[in-house]
């Protein structure tokens, strides 16, 4: 009468899958190699240059932003509402004397790297 319930299998034996844990092992790996080693690499962002920007934008909003600055980190949208903020606050602040302004440009388009 208990002949038809399995009692165990012979010649089971347990096996590890290994295929399976090498691929889980190269995903972990690959997410960490370019999680740590991401950090300003080309094609990506360089954070520090991008930083620098916003503040150069902030301290003087009376200057153009950098053309190489402007291409590589703003849309043509948000370049547009930067130089509406810009005329705006010219219309109501005076700017720096015209030896000043180009001076204070030609510096920060170049010595921070974010422009010529």
């Amino acid at each position: 009468m208990f002949f038809f319930l399995p009692i165990g299998v012979e010649g089971f034996k347990v096996r590890v899958p290994i295929l399976s844990v090498c691929i889980a092992l190269l995903c972990v790996l690959s997410f960490l190699v370019t999680w740590v080693a991401n950090d300003d690499r080309e094609g990506g962002l360089n954070r520090t240059a991008l930083n620098e920007g916003v503040e150069l934008i902030e301290r003087h909003p009376y200057l153009q932003v950098p053309e190489s600055f402007a291409k590589q980190y703003l849309k043509r949208k948000d370049l547009d509402g930067l130089e509406a903020v810009r005329q705006e606050w010219l219309s109501t602040n005076t700017p720096p004397s015209d030896e000043i302004l180009a001076e204070q440009q030609r510096i920060r388009g170049t010595k921070r790297g974010t422009g010529r």
